[in-house]
């Protein structure tokens, strides 16, 4: 789940596309959890659930935003097990497999005929 900018990084012009990725993909998902983890806390038994992907633990070319967006989730989905854990709150990290999507025919540029261009 979230946005991509297709491409490959080595050709990138600037960073905007990338930034915007992380923003949308990595910290739209921190900001919620901050937001609503005083409720959270006075909740037992609550659970957190972050959505990764599988790009969050293989990364594939042309979706270095991407990835690095969902491997962000898997390490602070990590973090917050550990640090919440023993205030009863439980998190679980769902990783999606991949779906039919416009995002993937996004992505499935030859990357050496891009670089060769």
């Amino acid at each position: 789940a979230g946005i991509i900018v297709p491409g490959h990084f080595v050709l990138f012009d600037d960073l905007d596309g990338f930034q915007r990725v992380l923003d949308v993909n990595f910290l739209g998902q921190v900001r919620m959890v901050h937001a609503l983890l005083p409720l959270l806390l006075k909740t037992k038994g609550t659970r957190i659930i972050n959505t990764s992907s599988t790009m969050g633990v293989t990364a594939m070319p042309g979706t270095a935003s991407y990835s690095a967006a969902k491997y962000a989730i898997e390490g602070f989905s990590e973090s917050l097990r550990r640090e919440l854990r023993p205030l009863g709150v439980h998190i679980i990290v769902v990783r999606p497999g991949n779906f039919k999507t416009d995002m993937q025919s996004k992505c499935r540029k030859d990357f050496f005929t891009e670089l060769e261009q």
